[in-house]
């Protein structure tokens, strides 16, 4: 299949972005200006099943064939985020870029414990506020809610055909047994909880985003610098992105990974320049993993108190761990 594409920038370098599960190609709008501004052409894809692509049967293998037929070969960086990451492992070899940067990778979809089912994203569907509070706890509470939900608290068995059926969750499906704990609303997950009011197409003006809402139809204006962008409306901007990528998300993606959330697909090497970037605590890469992936020629770097989505939540400690990969 192949990809819709965003383009930033003209410049000779070019760097390929590949996102993660129920995101799409706005998850990388503050890093686009970083490597235009470094003489980047960049190049990021909506992975099959999410934004402006193509719907189909998913697969590991299918996305990472996606990657080889949209994508040219040798870029001088390519940089994946989980489900990414997984894809672009699998398409590295013959894509051959000279540096690739795995960022949380999903190589092993259910989590370093083997406790994670993909399933468990199509509720986030339902209930955008609880990935809001599971990405970025705020709280004790919400920590404390975030922990049990990455512990293996909702498994396969767990998440059966009664609770998921043929449809998708819903919030009254979805009860306190299986989220451990009353499911978010508006009014429950408060600024602080969100970082910023859930904002509005009024709200975030031209002023706030330099650019109309991206509408996936085209390169969009780069996103204005941090210094004009306020605190708040930064993370306006970021959750705004987020929840338009969730609305165009088709959550079978997540439905038929969980048939292969039990394959390891680690790299047996590195079979170009490559760094791992972990956050710490990682639900999918554990201590020893690391240390085995050094074995295998991956450079690793943590980031620590950093959640799973480390280039949106936690943006300047992303960029100062790609220190000499950029």
């Amino acid at each position: 299949m192949r990809l819709h594409t965003q383009e930033w920038g003209t410049g000779d370098r070019l760097a390929v972005l590949v996102h993660g599960i129920m995101t799409d190609h706005r998850t990388w709008h503050e890093l686009a200006p970083v490597l235009t501004g470094r003489g980047y052409r960049v190049l990021a894809v909506d992975l099959r099943g999410h934004g402006a692509s193509g719907r189909g049967a998913y697969a590991p293998a299918l996305f990472a064939e996606d990657l080889l037929e949209t994508l040219p070969r040798h870029p001088e960086l390519a940089l994946g985020h989980s489900l990414g990451a997984l894809a672009l492992a699998l398409a590295v070899e013959e894509l051959a870029p000279a540096r690739a940067v795995y960022s949380e990778p999903a190589w092993r979809l259910s989590g370093s414990e083997g406790g994670l089912d993909p399933a468990f994203f199509t509720l986030f569907k339902r209930s955008p506020e609880l990935l809001t509070s599971f990405s970025r706890p705020r709280d004790d509470a919400a920590a404390e809610a975030a922990e049990r939900l990455t512990t293996g608290r909702l498994t396969t068995e767990r998440l059966t055909v009664e609770h998921l059926g043929a449809e998708r969750p819903t919030a009254e499906r979805v009860t306190v047994e299986h989220l451990g704990a009353e499911r978010p609303t508006a009014e429950r997950l408060t600024v602080e909880h969100l970082g910023a009011e859930r904002p509005t197409a009024e709200r975030l003006t031209v002023e706030h985003l330099g650019a109309e809402r991206p509408t996936g139809e085209g390169p969009t204006t780069e996103r204005p610098t941090a210094q004009r962008l306020t605190t708040e409306q930064l993370a306006a901007e970021r959750l705004t992105f987020e929840r338009l990528a969730l609305d165009a998300w088709d959550e079978n993606t997540a439905l038929a990974l969980s048939a292969h959330r039990l394959v390891d697909h680690t790299p047996e090497k590195a079979v170009v320049p490559s760094l791992v970037q972990v956050s710490d605590p990682s639900m999918l890469v554990s201590a020893q993993g690391r240390v085995e992936l050094g074995r295998r020629g991956f450079e690793v770097r943590t980031v620590p108190d950093a959640p799973h989505a480390i280039h949106r939540d936690r943006f300047d400690a992303f960029v100062e761990s790609l220190s000499g990969w950029l």
